[in-house]
């Protein structure tokens, strides 16, 4: 039993290695950019500025997105077969939460509250769910 467990904790830890590699990288993406894109130290407008910005989008886009990263990258490493098969669904089984969450959240706040409550996709990155869930 206790070998059982074990096994499924490191098959679990080398699971998480593929997703966990993207952040160090994206980290110092995002602070080379961010002292490109300073005003301080450069001029706005500058080719230096517009780069740093066109970086700091690209890498906000990895860590704005790290919890389907990170769902895709598990599901595909601790799939033996089918590995397409199963990043497909945890992707799909991520956003059904999401928007399962942000549901109950407004169903929620509709009970607490008495202004009335606007559909929202607060919880969702990707902002064109919004219109299939409202």
């Amino acid at each position: 039993m206790k070998q059982k467990v074990m096994d499924a904790m490191q098959s679990f830890s080398k699971a998480l290695m593929g997703p966990v590699l993207f952040l160090p990288i994206a980290g110092m993406l995002q602070a080379i950019s961010s002292v490109m894109s300073n005003t301080a130290l450069v001029t706005e407008g500058g080719v230096v500025w517009t780069l740093g910005k066109f970086i700091n989008g690209g890498v906000g886009a990895v860590i704005g997105n790290l919890g389907i990263l990170f769902c895709v990258g598990i599901a595909m490493s601790l799939a033996k077969k089918r590995k397409a098969d199963a990043a497909f669904l945890a992707l799909i089984s991520y956003l059904v939460w999401l928007a399962a969450n942000s549901r109950w959240l407004d169903v929620i706040r509709q009970a607490l509250c008495t202004a009335p409550v606007r559909p929202s996709a607060s919880a969702i990155t990707l902002p064109t769910w919004a219109y299939f869930w409202a």
